[in-house]
């Protein structure tokens, strides 16, 4: 057979026309490889660059003493470019920043360090959008040199020979060990006592008679170490005698006199010895609670119910109650009351273990306490009352939050509107209560309202930054957290275009009749400041020694003008439940009425006449 012309002649022009296919098929697989493998290899670079930064100071878990004057420096190693940052914050999620700089070299020194407490600082590189962690956070502590805060005893104050003196002072962050120091004089030259404790307080024995002074350090190590606080002067008296009809005995002659160390013992008492009365053998030993009181967040799984009937079925840390077993003991019997004389029981349980879990526990201030019961009808008396302390987590919000309005008419302007604020649901939340405020110190607040809802419309007039905070509110309406973090409120608000307004009508004077006027008396100015609150410290801890109170000084800045101070101590921060309030002239107080165990809160004012200044901020009191 012959071949086919044609048919050759189309096989021929066929093939030319797959050439632009493959030639583009070819192109795009260059491209796949040049490109994508230029950026894996720029991120391996970044990545391999990353591994080649370190820390020199401050190193991890390093704490560093200043004094407040110098200026602070980070050192790396490593090369950083002009588009890296060093970002220095108080969590490690870095969300609460307190600077935020470029780090174009190593060392860099800054004056912008805010003062003592835990930070974190990192180098960040950002590319194409990204940030990427050239240098992994790094923990360190600041300690101020300042001096601690003195408490008690205060200055020039008297005791008497033989009673046991407590000295305490306010800790300092990041300090583990203070050193005591007592002397014969104010220099310090002849020490009576010289020591290091790991504690805020110490009770020295056996002080004896005369004039003291005493003063407080923080240490470290051997170099490292706070300014002496300034000394205070203490006198030890003899107790008073008082005259007796019956003749005095003529006393033996003296013994000579022995060298007696500081602090001696004071000599021993021989107690007389009475015969013990016979037990009740169907009494029972008193069970002991030990470390009973506790302080407890409590935390709800979420979607449960709020109601107190579900608690038990979304509280996901119940507090424990513990006791130590009791020998015969059968069962125990724990109560748990809001009363601390327990008139009413809001839980109670017959248990044969010595534990008891309280699943349907809510937030508030709660009293508890066991007892044992044995075979028949033996039975203990109640253990000591111990207490549960119980709050929620504070509610989260965003840290900065935007709203933007543009007015359409100046009387739209001019008028309040409505701006939405948000936070996170905290489950076992009954309600919560909102602040804002234009200051940071919420003093005062432009907006104070309760919600059952985690959102609330704040009314506000003007534009501007605004500062935003939420705590939860229990069933009684009490407030049962602390609150959150601060928030920013970033509100926009646009006037209209200028509107030229119609001009006004004139209108004919009216004649004024002729009267004889009489001027009101001018009303009182409020324009007294408000008084610093000074001491004790915010959220000081007063520890009592064998169930006393030792006297509690409260002292605030002096008010120019200022007639009396008006001092309110309550159970509450609302100060609904006043515990103790009077009036001084004096700028301080000293208060020996026993205060309720648990947290106090206690504010001051200036009065002059009618004139009156605001309530100062609000401090604590722990007991």
């Amino acid at each position: 057979m012959g071949s086919n012309p044609s048919l050759n002649t189309n096989t021929q022009n066929q093939e030319p026309a797959k050439w632009p296919q493959r030639l583009a098929l070819i192109m795009a697989i260059f491209a796949f490889v040049f490109f994508g493998g230029g950026y894996y290899l720029n991120q391996r670079f970044l990545q391999e660059e990353a591994k080649t930064f370190g820390t020199r100071t401050p190193a991890n878990g390093q704490k560093i003493w200043i004094s407040g004057q110098e200026l602070f420096r980070f050192e790396w190693t490593g090369h950083t470019g002009e588009d890296d940052l060093l970002e220095v914050a108080r969590d490690p999620e870095f969300r609460d920043l307190v600077m935020e700089t470029p780090s174009p070299r190593s060392p860099l020194s800054t004056d912008k360090m805010p003062g003592e407490g835990d930070y974190y600082y990192r180098i960040v590189r950002r590319t194409d959008g990204q940030a990427i962690e050239v240098l992994q956070p790094v923990r360190f502590t600041l300690i101020t040199k300042t001096a601690p805060q003195m408490i008690y005893p205060f200055g020039n104050m008297n005791s008497q020979e033989g009673k046991a003196m407590r000295f305490y002072w306010q800790a300092k962050h990041g300090v583990t060990k203070y050193r005591f120091q007592m002397s014969f004089d104010k220099s310090f030259e002849h020490l009576l006592s010289d020591f290091v404790v790991d504690e805020t307080q110490t009770t020295p024995q056996n002080i004896p008679v005369g004039d003291f002074h005493w003063r407080v350090r923080g240490e470290g190590d051997e170099k490292t170490f706070t300014q002496w606080t300034e000394p205070r002067r203490l006198t030890i008296e003899k107790p008073a005698v008082f005259a007796s009809s019956t003749p005095t005995p003529i006393p033996p002659p003296p013994e000579p006199e022995k060298n007696v160390a500081a602090f001696a013992p004071a000599p021993t008492v021989v107690p007389r010895v009475e015969k013990p009365a016979k037990p009740d053998p169907k009494a029972l030993q008193i069970p002991n609670v030990g470390k009973g009181n506790q302080k407890l967040v409590l935390r709800f799984k979420a979607g449960g119910r709020r109601g107190p009937a579900s608690d038990s079925k979304s509280l996901s840390n119940p507090p424990s109650l513990v006791w130590d077993k009791i020998k015969g003991a059968k069962t125990y019997e724990v109560q748990v009351s809001s009363k601390a004389d327990f008139s009413k029981i809001d839980w109670s349980r017959n248990l044969a273990k010595n534990q008891a879990y309280w699943d349907a526990a809510r937030p508030g201030r709660y009293y508890w306490r066991v007892r044992a019961n044995g075979a028949g009808s033996a039975k203990s008396e109640y253990s000591a009352t111990a207490t549960l302390e119980m709050s929620l987590p504070a509610p989260g919000l965003k840290k900065t939050m935007t709203h933007q309005v543009k007015a359409k008419t100046r009387a739209e302007y001019a008028a309040a509107t409505s701006v939405p604020v948000t936070w996170d649901k905290v489950p076992g939340a009954t309600a919560y209560k909102v602040l804002v405020a234009d200051n940071q110190n919420f003093l005062p607040s432009k907006v104070d309202l309760k919600t059952d809802r985690n959102s609330a419309n704040v009314s506000l007039v003007e534009g501007g930054n605004y500062y935003v905070k939420v705590a939860v509110i229990g069933p009684d309406g009490e407030q049962v957290s602390e609150f959150s973090k601060t928030a920013t409120l970033k509100f926009d608000k646009r006037a209209p275009a200028s509107v030229t307004p119609p001009p006004p009508v004139a209108k004919k004077p009216r004649p004024t009749p002729e009267v004889r006027v009489v001027e009101a008396p001018p009303a009182p100015k409020n324009d007294l400041p408000v008084p610093l609150p000074k001491l004790p410290p915010n959220g000081v801890s007063l520890v009592s020694l064998n169930g006393t109170q030792d006297p509690i000084v409260f002292k605030w800045g002096a008010v120019e003008k200022a007639e009396i101070y008006r001092l309110e101590i309550a159970g509450d921060e609302g100060f609904k439940e006043i515990v103790y309030t009077t009036s001084v002239r004096e700028n301080q107080l000293v208060v020996t009425k026993l205060l309720p165990k648990g947290r106090n809160y206690w504010r001051v004012r200036a009065e002059k006449g009618t004139s009156k200044s605001d309530w100062s901020q609000v401090f604590t009191i722990e007991k």
